[in-house]
């Protein structure tokens, strides 16, 4: 046996002798009065609290509907496609740098990303065969 059982089984022993040395000063009446005590709560029935998850998650359920149908309501106006934007003379050239610079910034988040390409290093047999070329 290990010296920590060892211990464990001694202080076991010790905290029984100190329970029933604690028992035997007692007083009678204390002694009855907390046997009825815990006989009166072991016989009670629990509290059941079903009720309060219940409305939990009717609640919970309710506020994603109500963020569903906000999203998909009809009268929500649609966003707009692409507004052109012109120089004063007709020239498109605004537009054009905009439209570069929105693929540049999109295209860059996938550049300061590195987890995305190990992603893909480690998942490559997972692509589907039309994807495998």
């Amino acid at each position: 046996m290990t010296a920590n059982h060892d211990n464990e089984t001694r202080f076991d022993a010790a905290m029984r002798q100190l329970h029933r040395a604690s028992l035997e000063q007692l007083p009678p009446a204390t002694a009855a009065r907390l046997r009825s005590a815990r006989r009166d709560a072991l016989a009670s029935p629990r509290p059941r609290h079903g009720l309060g998850w219940s409305m939990a998650s009717a609640t919970a359920a309710v506020f994603a509907l109500a963020i569903g149908v906000f999203w998909l309501r009809p009268d929500a106006p649609a966003p707009s496609p692409d507004v052109a934007i012109t120089a004063p003379g007709g020239d498109n050239a605004i537009a054009d740098v905009l439209l570069a610079a929105e693929i540049e910034a999109l295209v860059a988040t996938y550049d300061e990303d590195p987890d995305l390409y190990l992603w893909l290093a480690v998942n490559d047999d997972a692509l589907p065969p039309i994807l495998e070329r």
